[in-house]
């Protein structure tokens, strides 16, 4: 048997004392491990927080949008502007409506694009007329 069971066996006839009880737990000491285990967070954190602080000092703000921001423009190729103004290429029913024009079209990607020139379902126009419908 071993030290603990003979302890527990021992004590079986009457009530047994709390701190008996509490023995083995008390042995360790929370003073020893709390500051280790602290150290250990605050290493893990700054170590994984590198790169960020760098780009932090390199850009001079904490803000991780600007710095993404900053990032995504220094990565764009700049426009060739000496070849002059180039009309790009665009279908006549975008020429046609002049909300089209005005409005910014987001990127698309290749699946988004051959599924809008593919799309058969999708009307062209509204099925009702909100300006009418709203008196305005």
């Amino acid at each position: 048997m071993s030290d603990s069971n003979a302890n527990i066996e021992r004590n079986t006839g009457g009530p047994i004392h709390p701190d008996e009880l509490m023995a083995d737990i008390s042995r360790s000491s929370l003073a020893k491990t709390l500051p280790i285990s602290l150290g250990a967070h605050l290493a893990v954190i700054l170590l994984t927080s590198i790169p960020f602080l760098l780009l932090c000092a390199q850009y001079g703000t904490m803000d991780p949008f600007t710095i993404q921001a900053a990032i995504q423009q220094e990565q764009t190729p700049p426009q060739d502007t000496t070849a002059g103004p180039s009309k790009p290429d665009t279908e006549p029913a975008a020429e046609a409506s002049p909300s089209a024009a005005t409005r910014p079209q987001p990127d698309k990607s290749a699946i988004e694009q051959e599924v809008e020139a593919t799309d058969s379902t999708r009307p062209t126009e509204p099925d009702i007329d909100l300006e009418a419908e709203l008196g305005g």
